[in-house]
């Protein structure tokens, strides 16, 4: 395999310990890393939260930084999916049901 063949990613794993605000603190502070330019998430909440609106701000571009896609699986449960997917700032990937 030449140098042209291999593959040119970068992994950087940043976990968090619960589920809770600090799941957002890990995805900001993944956002916020040199050349990243996308986060994938797969720690979907059952349905819509209501306070989505404060919480999307998690999923958004930091300042001065290029690009960042944010990717959130919909969870494993078929529909509906899962919040952070629900959020406009965030692609939704799957949307699967495990049996």
């Amino acid at each position: 395999m030449g140098t042209r063949d291999r593959p040119r990613a970068n992994i950087i794993l940043v976990e968090s310990d619960a589920p809770d605000d600090s799941m957002y603190t890990a995805v900001i502070t993944a956002a916020g890393l040199p050349g990243v330019s996308a986060v994938s998430n797969s720690w979907g909440i059952d349905g819509e939260r209501p306070d989505e609106a404060v919480l999307d701000s998690a999923f958004t571009t930091p300042s001065g930084h290029q690009g960042v896609t944010f990717l959130a699986s919909t969870g494993d449960n078929g529909a509906p999916g899962g919040y952070p997917a629900y959020s406009p700032n965030v692609v939704a990937v799957g949307g699967t049901t495990l049996d």
